[in-house]
């Protein structure tokens, strides 16, 4: 996926690449390792066919050829996803501790909630999952985030994030961390953890778990800390966005539906010393933002706290974030 990253700032073939990474790791050190399991990659043609149309023992068996290729296209620190030639749209996560060779592989297709919040199709071993291939590059490069070129690429698709990516795409990740809270799972907040697509404009989280046991969340800081907006120009507007689309998502979704009872007002994402929002660029706005999202929730939670309708109050909510973040001016100094 880091290689496709790269690949938005040059002109070289993605194709040559892949390849010449696969064999020559070391020249490119900013590239690797990564945390997450699920990755983008590039090259092959779509089979007309999807692979979970074929027979269970045709499938079986394209999963044994990918296995024995061992085209890695994603390391975490417990699993590699593998690439399925032919097959884009899935790929093969594999602990690292198991043991694939000689193993025999069936096709489970029994999944609990924690599989489909986490993109498995299938389950062919203990060890070894069959997952939807999610397209995207991590906001957050891991070990590299801090380097030039991490650094670079972060923040070009920051800016990405916040000027060009439409409102639905903020709206669809809050529902995803939502839905996967509301059967008890969390989301794992950090960046390298949310995928970013330049080309669908979606982003997808792919780290959830029921290990992680908060009590409460607030899906806007953690899709903010996800985001890693700090020290950066955008971040004003990035959480303008995230903002319209929970407001947006507050006037549709029915309240018996939303986890408004887990829900932490305070946008600061607890327990992390490096929190983005501790860099935001105007403290004073940050708490302002938060003041009225709280009065926005409380109607949500109690319509007739407001004469005038919640419709009414989310057209109020919108019109600030759109004044003060999305077209957020830095206050003027004064000198003495």
């Amino acid at each position: 996926m880091l290689i496709q990253a790269v690949n938005l700032f040059n002109t070289k073939n993605t194709t040559q690449i892949n390849s010449n990474y696969t064999n020559n790791k070391a020249s490119y050190p900013n590239l690797a390792p990564l945390k997450q399991d699920t990755v983008s990659f590039s090259g092959g043609i779509p089979k007309a066919v999807d692979l979970m149309d074929l027979p269970p023992d045709k499938i079986i068996k394209i999963c044994k050829k990918a296995l024995k290729e061992h085209f890695v296209i994603g390391e975490g620190q417990e699993a590699v996803a593998i690439k399925i030639q032919d097959y884009p749209y899935y790929c093969i996560r594999h602990i690292k501790k198991g043991n694939h060779k000689n193993k025999q592989l069936g096709l489970d297709m029994k999944l609990d909630k924690y599989d489909k919040v986490n993109h498995v199709v299938a389950h062919l071993s203990p060890d070894t999952q069959l997952m939807r291939y999610v397209p995207g590059i991590p906001l957050k490069i891991m070990r590299h985030s801090d380097t030039a070129s991490g650094i670079k690429v972060k923040q070009a698709l920051q800016e990405l994030v916040a000027n060009n990516f439409p409102e639905d795409s903020f709206k669809n990740v809050i529902k995803q961390v939502e839905d996967a809270k509301e059967k008890g799972i969390d989301f794992d907040r950090f960046g390298e953890n949310l995928l970013v697509d330049p080309i669908s404009q979606n982003m997808t989280c792919i780290d959830f778990s029921p290990n992680f046991k908060m009590e409460e969340y607030n899906p806007i800081s953690f899709i903010y800390h996800a985001i890693d907006a700090d020290k950066t120009e955008h971040a004003p507007k990035i959480l303008g966005k995230l903002c319209n689309a929970y407001a947006q998502r507050l006037l549709e979704v029915p309240v018996k539906k939303l986890n408004l009872d887990k829900l932490d007002t305070n946008l600061y994402a607890r327990g992390f010393e490096g929190d983005p929002f501790n860099y935001f660029p105007d403290k004073a706005l940050l708490k302002e933002t938060e003041v009225k999202l709280k009065e926005l929730i409380a109607e949500k939670q109690n319509p007739s706290l407001h004469e005038n309708g919640f419709e009414y109050m989310v057209d109020l909510f919108k019109e600030f974030v759109d004044e003060k973040l999305l077209n957020y001016t830095p206050p003027k100094q004064e000198w003495f």
